[in-house]
This record gives structure tokens, C-alpha cells and sequence, in this order.
């Protein structure tokens, strides 16, 4: 298939209408219809359904979305593996969970850019699913993440236990309620496990799915929430903020996945052995106590 015909799709769809589509690939608008009226022949059903609006998928779009983000992504890949200059021997990509950026990941970064020299580094920050779907295609080398991947031809480690903590930006006790709590939201699980552990909670007045941004919230206009303790640890030592005594805390394990023959690959070794060293620093087990979740 064309490539360009699978880049206009995108286009698209990220623009929500052709003609913006057309003014981003600087083409006409009539060849943006001819390349979906082309792309719907190959494949043989309509994509799109043009209304006043803009452009909405079909269900047969919705279908070829991620087949069109796979053949540009596949596509982006080879375009960098042939343009590597003479001094880089080959290309380590890298999937991470967004929630796992900070810490040991970044630390990694770093690492391999100093350490492995010969190798150009990319690094995709994606949802655990469209890790999946990179591990398997071979669009990544090796993902760190808090859902581990049971499928055959897949390796997973354990790198480190990591804790939740509810911490504030003044002291003060546990209580059932607090009006300035700031819900952060970590994912599905998490989401789970902290409606059995507050049943009763009300809804909290804001709610953030960035760590970051939430922790940034509250450092500049106050509240609680919980945090790794890799992201506060700093902040704690500093006395800028306060772990909330004899509150639930949560735990959940970080593991690095990875395809079975990425082991042959001749920087693999050291590249692991890299992460699990940066990684030593935040492995703090989880403590026995009534008040821990694991999920």
C-alpha cells in the first residue's frame, strides 16, 4: 500500500476535516478525496463519512486506524535504520508507560546515550496497549511498564516494587474526607483498587491524569494526593510536603518486557544490566500492613 495514502488517512483524522487535512500536507483538497477514494478501493469499504461537521470514521475507519498508524510507524522505523550515520552501529527503541517516565526511565535515557554510544536511541511513551502492539510488530525493543505481557515469545522482568504514598503540601491527620484531596489518576487498576478503598469518598473537586501536572497543583495552590514515592521523595526531604500518617497506601510492581530474540541482540545485556542498576535506588518492597493495596 502506499504510504502516503495511509499518512493521508492520519491526516485526517487527526484534523477532522479534509480540507484541513489538505492544508497540513500542503495538497489540494481534491487530492486528499482522490487519495481516500483510492485507499477505499484497495481496501474495499468506505472510511469516512463527510458531514457538516468535518469527517467521522466508519466503522470499517475505525478498524484501519491502527493499521495505518502501524505501516507509517513501520515505515518511519526503516526510513532510520537506513539513514544511520557511519559512527552508529544500530537503534534501541524504547516503549514506556507515561505514569513511568520519571526515575529510572529517564535515568536510562542518559545512560544509554553514554554508555552505548554506537546505538541511536528512540523512546515512545505510549498506553499499555499500544505497547503491546509494538512489542508485538517489532516497532519496540524492550517496554517498561506496571502490566506485564504474558504472551508466548515474550520475556518479563521485575524491576522494582514501587509505593503510592498520600502525601499534602501542610501536616495533618487521616481523616474520611478532605475537601482539597486532588484525585490522581494512575491508570485503570488504580482506579479500581482506590473505589474499594474509599467506598464512600466523594467526588474529589479536581481530578488530574498527569503525575506531574498534579503534583505541580498542588505545590502551587495546595491539597493531597497520592504520588510515587520516587516523585515526592525529594519534596518530603525538603519539607515541602508531608506524608499523611496511617493513611491506605498502594503498591504495584514495574517490569521491563521485552521480545525473546531482542536477547541476541549484541547491546542487550548491557543495556538491561544498565536498567536494573539505575532501578536498585527505587526497589522498595512492599511493607506488611492492613493499610497496603497491591494491584
Amino acid at each position: 500500500m502506499n504510504i502516503v495514502l495511509a499518512r493521508t488517512f492520519l491526516e485526517i483524522l487527526e484534523n477532522g476535516n479534509f480540507n484541513k487535512a489538505a492544508q497540513r500536507l500542503n495538497v489540494t483538497q481534491s487530492t486528499v478525496t482522490m487519495r481516500v477514494n483510492a485507499l477505499e478501493s484497495i481496501v474495499g469499504q468506505q472510511l469516512f463519512v463527510r458531514n457538516r461537521t468535518g469527517a467521522e470514521l466508519t466503522s470499517a475507519g475505525v478498524k484501519f486506524r491502527r493499521y495505518a498508524e502501524l505501516l507509517v510507524q513501520v515505515w518511519q522505523q526503516a526510513q532510520q535504520e537506513i539513514a544511520l550515520p557511519k559512527d552508529l552501529s544500530g537503534t534501541i527503541t524504547i516503549g514506556v508507560d507515561p505514569h513511568l517516565w520519571e526515575g529510572p526511565v529517564e535515568s536510562w535515557l542518559l545512560w544509554l546515550r553514554r554508555e552505548l554510544p554506537e546505538l541511536a536511541v528512540s523512546a515512545r511513551v505510549g498506553e499499555p496497549a499500544a505497547l503491546l502492539r509494538g512489542l508485538s510488530h517489532g516497532l519496540l525493543d524492550v517496554v517498561v511498564e506496571y502490566n506485564p505481557h504474558t504472551r508466548p515469545g515474550f520475556c518479563v522482568e521485575k524491576i522494582f516494587d514501587e509505593r503510592l504514598v498520600l502525601v499534602s503540601d501542610t501536616p495533618r491527620k487521616r481523616v474520611k474526607w478532605h475537601p482539597l484531596y486532588v484525585f490522581v489518576d494512575w491508570g485503570e487498576e488504580f482506579r479500581k483498587v482506590h473505589s474499594v478503598a474509599f467506598p464512600d469518598e466523594q467526588t474529589p473537586g479536581v481530578s488530574v491524569q498527569h503525575g506531574r501536572w498534579a503534583l505541580n497543583f498542588i505545590m502551587e495552590y495546595g491539597g493531597s494526593g497520592y504520588f510515587p514515592l520516587r516523585l515526592v521523595e525529594r519534596h518530603l526531604a525538603e519539607g515541602r510536603l508531608f506524608l499523611v500518617p496511617e493513611s491506605r497506601e498502594f503498591a504495584r510492581v514495574v517490569h521491563v518486557g521485552y521480545a525473546g530474540k531482542t536477547r541476541d541482540s549484541p547491546w542487550f545485556a548491557k543495556a538491561l544490566a544498565g536498567l536494573h542498576a539505575l532501578s536498585a535506588p527505587y526497589a522498595e518492597p512492599p511493607r506488611a500492613s492492613p493499610r497496603l493495596l497491591v494491584f
